[in-house]
């Protein structure tokens, strides 16, 4: 494995015409993402983690050009801050994306959740506050929804029932409140569902019950009554903690 030791990414990789496949996670480099990598307009896969140590913000790079193509963007791992940008919302192509563990503040923008093929969307360990917004319930591909370890308050929208194909929701360790919706019993993909840390209250919905594949339950530090037998019926639940 190359470790460019801090050295800025060359703007030199922005030329390749036909790149599909970009991966420099993990090699070291620091400064700014060069503006000369939006000039890949075939550019189905990018993949930055772990590279950049100082703060940094991502306005630097015009996604515009990419918006075409891409599907993949890994920026894990960096020291990113400020907003989410809004230029990520002109990705339409996007499937996954991963914004996890930076510095991220501010809420989440609609415009993200514009992208109705994306599938995977991780925002955890990031400073993001305010609400879950109730337009999550626009991206119907989404399997996996990973906003762990922010700062996210207001209730769980009654609209999260609509990514029907939802396999994994964390939304642990953050400020939630209000009762868990009974709509999340809607679910009936999901395998994962974590909302332990948090403030929530009331009982469990019975409509839990009805996910038929969920194998992980997990409701630790709230303020939940967990005298609700009926959303333990699911056949194939391997682990309930209520703590």
């Amino acid at each position: 494995m190359n470790y460019f030791g801090g050295a800025p990414i060359p703007n030199f990789i922005g030329s390749p015409a036909n790149l599909e496949y970009l991966n420099l996670s993990k090699a070291g480099f620091g400064g700014t993402i060069p503006h000369q990598l939006g000039n890949l307009s075939n550019l189905l896969y990018l993949h930055l983690s772990s590279n950049f140590h100082d703060y940094l913000d991502l306005n630097s790079l015009d996604v515009d050009n990419l918006g075409c193509c891409l599907e993949h963007l890994n920026l894990r791992w960096n020291h990113f801050h400020g907003n989410i940008p809004l230029a990520i919302g002109n990705l339409k192509k996007l499937q996954y994306l991963d914004l996890s563990v930076n510095s991220f503040s501010g809420d989440i923008p609609e415009i993200v959740c514009s992208l109705k093929s994306l599938r995977s969307l991780h925002l955890s360990e990031n400073n993001i506050s305010r609400g879950i917004p109730e337009t999550v319930g626009n991206l119907k591909s989404l399997e996996y929804l990973v906003l762990s370890n922010n700062n996210i308050s207001g209730e769980i929208p009654k609209t999260i029932e609509s990514p029907t194909k939802l396999w994994s929701l964390g939304l642990s360790d953050n400020n939630i409140g209000g009762q868990m919706p009974g709509t999340l019993g809607n679910l009936g993909e999901l395998r994962s569902l974590d909302l332990s840390n948090n403030v929530i209250n009331g009982q469990t919905p019975g409509t839990l019950g009805n996910l038929g594949e969920l194998r992980s339950l997990y409701l630790s530090n709230n303020v939940i009554n967990e005298q609700t037998p009926e959303s333990r019926k699911s056949s194939s639940l391997g682990r309930v903690i209520f703590g």
